[in-house]
């Protein structure tokens, strides 16, 4: 038992024994690789130091080079301030000559504008006569040419006024005048409009499409002056304005017989015979239309071969 203790006991030695060389061992690693790098570093410090000497001899040389220039500047400026006083007496001395020449200008200016001031003042005298004389002149004239048209004015205003007047009568002639169309003409309007037109005629014939219809007998009329026409031609024109209704009743054999009503040739209406056997049938129509001085009325076959017998009759009158 004794015996296992001991060689327990040695073993754990050796193992500790182990341990530590290896960690010892570790530890000089780690500080061989320490030194190395400060032996590195310390080799750059060495290469930093020498450049920084070589540096501080360039500056030393330097520096003492600017001390021989700041020298030499110093001799300079003592050289340039001479300089500048001698420089300084020659403009003080050129300004002295000047302000000598300036000062005899002045004098010769203030002479000079003495004298000019008695001519000028003279010279103004002169002037101030004439003005006067010249203003004296233009007054007078003016008065005189004043005067002139003032009468011209007065003269001419009379001669307006009496064309003004002549010119008034004239107008109130024309007034009067126009005043007596006025109203003439509405007793003429008037006298128009209570006059009465009315005619009733009757008629035969065969008519084609586009004949207009004639009635040559007249059975009644009131003023209805061209008769000659109408009963030639058919168509009636106005001579009296107003508002006119036109009749007619016409009687044919002919089937399907067509008149139509026209004013001024335009179709208002119509007039209608319808036959279906070869007796005779009559038909009938009425247009009611405005007229004026001129416009014409007439009836115009529709169809062709259209008969038309002689108790057929035409009726207009004037209602106002």
């Amino acid at each position: 038992m004794e015996k296992d203790s001991e060689h327990t006991q040695l073993k754990l030695n050796n193992i500790m024994s182990s341990q530590v060389k290896q960690e010892w061992k570790e530890e000089v690693t780690l500080l061989k690789n320490q030194t190395d790098a400060i032996s590195e570093t310390c080799g750059r410090l060495f290469i930093d130091y020498k450049n920084l000497k070589i540096d501080f001899n360039i500056i030393k040389q330097q520096t003492q080079k600017l001390q021989n220039e700041v020298v030499d500047l110093k001799y300079l400026k003592s050289v340039a301030q001479l300089q500048t006083v001698d420089t300084l007496n020659n403009v003080t001395k050129r300004l002295e000559k000047e302000n000598q020449n300036t000062n005899d200008n002045v004098e010769q200016l203030v002479s000079d504008a003495n004298t000019a001031h008695k001519k000028d003042f003279t010279a103004l005298v002169n002037n101030a006569a004439q003005m006067r004389k010249e203003t004296a002149d233009i007054e007078t004239r003016l008065c005189k040419r004043f005067s002139e048209l003032q009468n011209s004015t007065i003269s001419s205003l009379c001669i307006q006024n009496a064309n003004v007047n002549l010119r008034m009568q004239n107008f109130s002639t024309m007034l009067k005048g126009l005043e007596d169309k006025i109203e003439s003409r509405s007793d003429m309007n008037l006298e128009s409009q209570n006059k009465t037109v009315s005619l009733t005629a009757c008629g035969r014939g065969t008519y084609s499409r586009g004949d207009i219809a004639k009635f040559t007998s007249i059975k009644e009329y009131h003023g209805v002056h061209n008769l000659a026409l109408f009963k030639q031609s058919g168509v009636f024109t106005c001579e009296v304005a107003g508002t006119y209704v036109f009749f007619a009743s016409l009687m044919s054999n002919a089937g399907d017989s067509h008149f139509q009503w026209y004013k001024n040739s335009v179709s208002q209406s119509g007039v209608y015979i319808s036959s279906a056997t070869s007796s005779y049938d009559s038909g009938s129509g009425m247009l009611a239309v405005e007229l004026i001085v001129g416009d014409t009325v007439s009836l115009k076959c529709e169809r062709s071969n259209i008969f038309i017998h002689r108790y057929s009759c035409f009726t207009f009158f004037k209602i106002y």
